[in-house]
């Protein structure tokens, strides 16, 4: 005979919830409106205080991590792709780790409620599958479910050319989210620059995009070019930037810069430093570093 939980007094129950995992209290949350509202009046013992959720739309992925850097992910899936091929092998989210999953019998589906909509669910060794029809309502919803619960605000958001949709839906917020990072490769210039002309995050990250390696089919192309100056972001990160020039940067408003690959040569760079030590970019911040560089 199982535990009954919700029969617990009130100090015990949160307890319990102390020592649960998230990806386990989001399980419990799904059983019945009953269980949410217990999880909701426990998280005003600042169970979840510091944590935040992260978003990733990418090509093979559709996820969202309550508790980053952990493997508590929940995955929104197709339900008819999952019912051709099921799932043998993914990547997760922002750990860079991929894990080998054994294809599950779609027989072994569950079915709960998220915002309103019954979906099939299924509950991974590392993580909580559900399936829809829609992939963007799903995210929707999923999003909206986790907020609500957990009361955990929305802090980065990643995406490819697939999560055009996301950027638009989340950058519309009127809370916004402090970090976005687009994934370059697969986006043409044209969306590119719209993200970087309209991101109301303070940091926007580009991630990917090789087209040093001389790939014709690099992202973004070796013709993008674009001025910082209309930048909304105070904060910018590039892996690869190589229309960032010393003048581009001259224009800026931004406070942080942080290119990996550019075409500055180490004259422009010390320009760069002799132009900043006399006063230039007042916007930028000094990196600890630099400090005391006189």
């Amino acid at each position: 005979m199982g535990l009954p939980l919700l029969r617990l007094p009130h100090l015990v129950i949160t307890k319990l919830v102390d020592l649960t995992s998230i990806k386990d209290l989001t399980c419990l949350s799904l059983c019945s409106k009953r269980a949410r509202n217990i999880l909701i009046v426990c998280r005003r013992q600042n169970r979840f205080k510091g944590k935040f959720i992260s978003a990733t739309v990418v090509s093979n992925c559709t996820a969202l991590n309550v508790h980053y850097c952990e493997i508590e992910v929940i995955q929104i899936s197709n339900l008819e792709n999952y019912m051709k091929i099921g799932y043998s092998k993914f990547e997760l989210p922002f750990s860079g780790l991929t894990v080998a999953v054994v294809k599950d019998d779609i027989r072994e589906l569950e079915t709960v409620e998220i915002g309103g909509q019954h979906v099939p669910f299924f509950r991974g060794k590392y993580t909580l599958f559900t399936f829809w029809e829609d992939e963007t309502i799903g995210l929707r919803k999923c999003l909206d479910f986790a907020r609500e619960t957990f009361e955990m605000p929305v802090k980065l958001l990643e995406f490819s050319q697939k999560g055009m949709w996301a950027f638009d839906w989340i950058n519309g917020w009127e809370e916004k989210i402090p970090k976005m990072t687009v994934r370059v490769s697969g986006i043409q210039d044209d969306k590119l620059k719209y993200v970087m002309e309209n991101c109301e995050s303070r940091t926007l990250k580009t991630r990917g995009g090789f087209v040093w390696s001389g790939d014709p089919k690099g992202y973004p192309s070796e013709s993008f070019q674009f001025d910082l100056h209309e930048l909304k972001a105070k904060s910018f990160v590039a892996c690869t930037a190589r229309w960032i020039t010393l003048q581009n940067i001259s224009t800026s408003f931004l406070e942080e810069l942080e290119i990996r690959q550019s075409s500055m040569t180490n004259r422009d760079l010390n320009l760069f430093l002799r132009l900043w030590l006399v006063g230039g970019f007042p916007s930028m911040i000094p990196d600890d570093d630099v400090k005391g560089v006189k």
